[in-house]
């Protein structure tokens, strides 16, 4: 029997790229002598890097080179910070990939559209009592929710040759956000997600219908109607159907414990949790890259990124959770 070959080492180390916060490639033994990783390939060599984990030190600037992912290329010398996907970039430069409008653009954009009905803009204002502070979200990385990104948006503005007017007109409208009374003991907080979260007041408390996407902007939201209406306890919830935007925020306004305890119910449809299984699990993967192309949440926003998701402004950047429920 031929003797065995001597195991190779392995402990690992991370990649240049890895260590400033992306996901750690395929680990390398440190022994290897093959070709660097394809991140430490595009010139990603910071300064402040540790071989074997994180930098030592932030680091301030960085060769000139691109994320591979698409994000604008950094100067040498040039202040930065890690873009999206972990690399090093400048804010301040326009997204490698936002061009201005083609003429096939323009020539679509251009085209006569339905007239708008103007009373839209009062409708969509009718029942504001409040509004949150300050737009802005706090999440588990970062702000969830921060309304200052769509600064851009301009009631009155023209619509931008790089934008269709419709999408326009319907971002210029979703720039409305607060709590609003829809009937009597009846409000909704609206443009603090990309759904809408109504909180109906019952006998014993809340019945809050639909909480959202994320833990953060649903407990934001009930707290902007306790502030405003009176401090409630929550002792409903109705998810009307399957999508996250409808029950992803459910541990934002009640506990598991209240739900086990009988001090809260969720109500849903038939069929909830088959339906909530099939679509974010079996059929996860598909419909996480058809929400990347369809809401746009990698790109910038501004007049040549992202600049509304129709039914809201965008998709938050939060924690998302279930309660099975109760009644169904």
């Amino acid at each position: 029997m031929p003797p065995r070959r001597p195991r190779r080492s392995t402990a690992v180390r991370w990649c240049r790229c890895c260590s400033i916060g992306r996901p750690p490639c395929r680990p390398r033994s440190r022994s290897s002598s093959r070709t660097p990783c394809r991140c430490a390939r595009a010139g990603w060599t910071l300064p402040g890097t540790t071989p074997g984990g994180p930098p030592a030190t932030a680091p301030t600037s960085a060769p000139a080179s691109r994320c591979p992912r698409g994000d604008a290329p950094t100067a040498a010398g040039a202040p930065t910070e890690l873009c999206h996907h972990g690399r090093v970039t400048d804010d301040h430069l326009p997204h490698e990939f936002a061009k201005d409008a083609t003429e096939h653009t323009r020539a679509a954009n251009s085209r006569p559209v339905p007239p708008f009905d103007p009373a839209d803009f009062d409708r969509v204002s009718r029942g504001l009592i409040a509004q949150h502070p300050t737009g802005v979200i706090e999440g588990p990385i970062g702000p969830a929710w921060d309304l200052g990104k769509w600064s851009f948006i301009q009631q009155g503005e023209p619509a931008p040759d790089t934008v269709n007017p419709s999408l326009w007109r319907q971002a210029q409208l979703n720039c409305v956000h607060g709590l609003f009374e829809v009937a009597p003991g009846c409000w909704q907080a609206r443009g603090y997600d990309i759904s809408n979260i109504t909180f109906i007041e019952g006998t014993t408390g809340w019945v809050v219908v639909d909480p959202l996407t994320c833990t953060q902007t649903a407990a934001a939201c009930l707290e902007l109607a306790n502030n405003t209406l009176g401090a409630r306890p929550v002792t409903g919830v109705i998810y009307t159907h399957s999508h996250l935007d409808h029950f992803g925020g459910v541990l934002g306004v009640t506990t598991q414990a209240d739900v086990d305890a009988g001090r809260c119910v969720v109500v849903a449809p038939e069929h909830f949790m088959r339906e909530t299984v099939a679509e974010n699990l079996l059929a996860g993967m598909a419909m996480t890259r058809r929400s990347l192309y369809q809401f746009g949440p990698l790109l910038l926003p501004g007049p040549r990124g992202q600049v509304d998701a129709g039914l809201g402004k965008g998709v938050p950047l939060g924690t998302s959770s279930l309660i099975p429920p109760t009644v169904d």
